[in-house]
């Protein structure tokens, strides 16, 4: 579980078309436990993430179906060089007001989900190719 708040700002380092990706993952371990992780950001600004040319990214939530809730909210991702969010196989995933601006192909995808709450985000600027390329 991460917490992470106080007007903090992700940002890439120099790799050309690579930024980064924030993974909050669920899986099984060896020991047959089910391990679920969470997230709550507030106030945070991910700027230049993801993979250019790829689904890779910003931030990432992943088999996701315990009992264990995220929340990103008053959250901004500037220029993501993918999807700006990208949610699939998961549940108890809150985004609320946040802003998604200068994005490839979605703001935001979701895929397989449950109890996903998606309100009062302003997603502006999607285009079809990447405009950092």
């Amino acid at each position: 579980m991460g917490h992470i708040t106080r007007n903090i700002k992700i940002t890439p380092g120099p790799d050309l078309g690579w930024g980064f990706s924030l993974t909050v993952y669920g899986y099984m371990d060896q020991a047959n436990v089910t391990r679920i992780g969470s997230v709550q950001l507030s106030g945070v600004q991910l700027q230049d993430g993801g993979q250019l040319d790829t689904l890779n990214s910003p931030l990432v939530f992943l088999n996701l179906l315990g009992n264990r809730s995220s929340l990103v909210t008053a959250t901004s991702f500037v220029n993501c060089r993918a999807n700006c969010i990208y949610v699939k196989n998961a549940q108890l995933v809150t985004l609320d007001n946040n802003v998604l601006y200068n994005a490839w192909v979605f703001g935001a995808q979701f895929s397989q989900i449950a109890l996903v709450s998606f309100t009062n985000n302003l997603i502006i600027g999607v285009s079809e190719k990447s405009s950092l390329a």
